[in-house]
């Protein structure tokens, strides 16, 4: 009796291992399958951004690119900055390859964080002018950008405001505790420097 019991709950720990490894396996693959890119995206997006960084300066730190599937439609998104740092940095610019063509669907300010739970929801925060900070909402669709600002500073003296109305310093920094608890290094959407570099497919693919 004794031996069938042992044997009972070793067979039910190898069954709970295998069940473990199936859905290991398959968060992977499903992982993997996020970041897959065509050939022939790869290459467009490598001519895009080629084409892009001629008209500004090689300077280190100055423009930057994120290949990512944004709205998680099949086809990764490409971004491109001219000027992602400094107290007037320049808004990303949104594409997207269909029927062969790199297109733009819109464009987003701001560093970029993942939400839990939410596939084609983002957290943006950023510099909007001198001394003018605003965080918020951004959603990709298939063809549209849309960003929805809920919080910002700024003026002189400062004024605090939430979903475009003025409220006071205590309730401002209330809300943005709550708001950037989850906007960790792990979450931000990761952006590669373009300086020195020339694009092919094989680095686009790199960087995704």
């Amino acid at each position: 009796m004794k031996t069938r019991n042992v044997s009972r709950k070793v067979l039910s720990f190898l069954l709970a291992l295998v069940l473990a490894a199936g859905i290991f396996n398959l968060n992977i693959v499903q992982a993997e399958a996020s970041k897959k890119i065509s050939n022939a995206c790869a290459k467009a997006y490598a001519r895009k951004i080629n084409s892009l960084t001629k008209k500004n300066p090689k300077i280190k730190g100055y423009s930057f690119v994120i290949v990512r599937d944004m709205n998680k439609d099949g086809v990764p998104e490409l971004l491109y900055n001219p000027r992602d740092t400094g107290s007037l940095p320049e808004p990303w610019t949104v594409y997207t390859y269909k029927k062969g063509k790199v297109k733009k669907i819109g464009s987003v300010s701001g560093s970029l964080y993942t939400v839990p739970g939410k596939k084609n929801k983002y957290k943006y925060e950023g510099w909007f002018g001198v001394g003018c900070r605003a965080c918020g909402y951004v959603t990709f669709g298939k063809s549209k950008v849309t960003q929805k600002k809920e919080a910002e500073y700024g003026g002189m003296p400062v004024e605090y405001y939430l979903k475009n109305k003025v409220v006071s310093e205590s309730k401002y920094n209330k809300f943005m505790k709550k708001f950037q608890k989850s906007m960790t290094e792990k979450r931000a959407v990761k952006a590669t420097d373009t300086y020195n570099i020339k694009w092919t497919a094989k680095k686009v693919k790199s960087i995704m």
